[in-house]
């Protein structure tokens, strides 16, 4: 089982947009998936019931409500058996110390920021939060920034990109600021299973992203002592 921490303190950064995708594709590719919404909008629980009834299962568990559940905790944010990559969904202003326990959990790391000020100013602070509050390790490659919205060739997309390089931490990738998003999530879907062709470059940005989290997971194999020796 692999985890998935979509984070940044900052609010309207498309977290949940960037959640669903996630789910869709290892859902598609074969994964049983299941996201765990802890932002109290919702959003990510709310594209799950909107998915068409044909569409591949993905399970939601509103952990935003494990508080006032008649059950214990644990039992409440306890994925269906079997689930192989969680992608967890996370509130705006989050206080990175006391999410700890989970992200501590994490496999991956996933930071959106948008090309602006506010966001690079917001973002320095909660990754900072991340490194020393929550005590991960930045050796530990599990945390990497995505730029999400973003329009390349504009000063503030330079801005950004000199800021994210400037942390040493891998910038992944960018997104575009695109409707496609918009109009797949609205309609319970992703650009992965919209399958139309003006969709194609918003699946090639994300190559990259898929390509750092399966070195993520490789990495946390190791750390774990999960690495299987090959035989001749």
């Amino acid at each position: 089982m692999k985890r998935i921490v979509v984070t940044n303190s900052k609010g309207g950064t498309g977290k949940s947009t960037i959640a669903a995708n996630l789910a869709s594709f290892y859902a598609l590719a074969g994964y049983k998936t299941t996201i765990i919404d802890y932002d109290p909008q919702a959003s990510s629980s709310h594209w799950v019931d909107k998915r068409p009834i044909n569409a591949i299962e993905i399970q939601s568990i509103r952990a935003y409500q494990a508080a006032t559940a008649r059950v214990t905790k644990s039992w409440f944010l306890k994925p269906q058996p079997g689930t192989q990559r969680i992608i967890i969904d996370t509130p705006s202003g989050l206080d990175a110390a006391e999410f700890k326990a989970t992200l501590a959990e994490a496999d991956a790391i996933l930071i959106p920021v948008t090309p602006s000020s506010i966001d690079i100013h917001a973002s320095t602070h909660f990754i900072a939060d991340l490194l020393l509050g929550a005590k991960l390790k930045r050796e530990h490659d599990q945390i990497a920034v995505i730029a999400n919205r973003s329009r390349k060739n504009t000063v503030a997309y330079r801005k950004l990109e000199h800021f994210l390089l400037s942390l040493h931490i891998p910038f992944v990738s960018s997104l575009r600021d695109t409707q496609n998003y918009i109009k797949t999530i609205e309609q319970g879907s992703s650009i992965f299973e919209a399958g139309a062709k003006q969709m194609q470059q918003d699946i090639a940005d994300w190559s990259a992203v898929f390509n750092w989290l399966e070195q993520c997971f490789d990495s946390s194999d190791r750390r774990s002592g999960k690495v299987i020796q090959s035989t001749a």
